[in-house]
């Protein structure tokens, strides 16, 4: 047994139980990435209709409720479109793009918001992400119903097995959807050509706990 599976669990009589949950909720949040672009000889020209568009945008989400917050634009881009002639690389014209992103809370309003970006018009979607406000919120409940199921789990044996649990020893590999503590969190969309379910996001938790065992 290695110094590290040593200090992991006690010398003396013990059982390690682990616990784990999952809650799906249904999603309150929809993050939309579109981008806005144009190609055009004159830089002038280009960088005005990436601007007319993005306004255009922009009012229209504030009319149906977006919050200023909830919409973020990114600075204007501007690069010269080059192709390759007779060994030597020449501008042909001039490319401005703008990214924006788009939190809409109110999904009763993504199919008519979705249509409107197609008429204003916007060049890429690349990314719709949906996500739920509180998600730290249901991310501790579900550590909370896991530590639940591995107290359960503990009793359980210890009753079957005809033996007393004693303090614990350890606790470990607590985890939640967030990422950054090992978590794991699957969204589900569906989609059919009449209307949008957002479907469920599952949030899992679990918890690995050591009890000694009274002698």
């Amino acid at each position: 047994m290695s110094k590290c599976q040593n200090q992991s669990i006690p010398s003396t009589e013990h059982i390690v139980v682990t616990g784990s949950s999952t809650i799906e909720v249904k999603p309150d949040l929809a993050i939309i990435s579109v981008s806005i672009q144009k190609a055009d000889n004159l830089m002038v020209e280009a960088k005005a209709n990436v601007d007319e568009r993005t306004y255009n945008l922009i009012n229209y989400l504030k009319s149906v409720g977006v919050r200023e917050r909830d919409i973020n634009t990114s600075k204007l881009r501007i690069a010269p479109n080059r192709e390759y002639r007779n060994g030597e690389y020449i501008e042909k014209d001039y490319k401005i793009d703008r990214d924006l992103t788009i939190k809409l809370r109110d999904l009763a309003k993504y199919d008519e918001v979705l249509e409107r970006l197609v008429q204003i018009p916007i060049d890429k979607v690349p990314n719709i992400k949906m996500e739920i406000s509180n998600r730290k919120g249901v991310a501790e409940c579900a550590i909370r119903e896991a530590i639940e199921n591995a107290k359960s789990e503990a009793k359980l044996i210890a009753e079957l097995m005809s033996v007393k649990l004693g303090p614990i020893y350890s606790i470990s590999n607590a985890w939640s959807s967030d990422k950054s503590s090992i978590g794991a969190a699957v969204s589900r969309a569906n989609y059919n050509e009449s209307s949008f379910e957002p479907g469920t996001i599952e949030i899992n938790g679990g918890i690995e706990v050591v009890y000694y065992l009274e002698k």
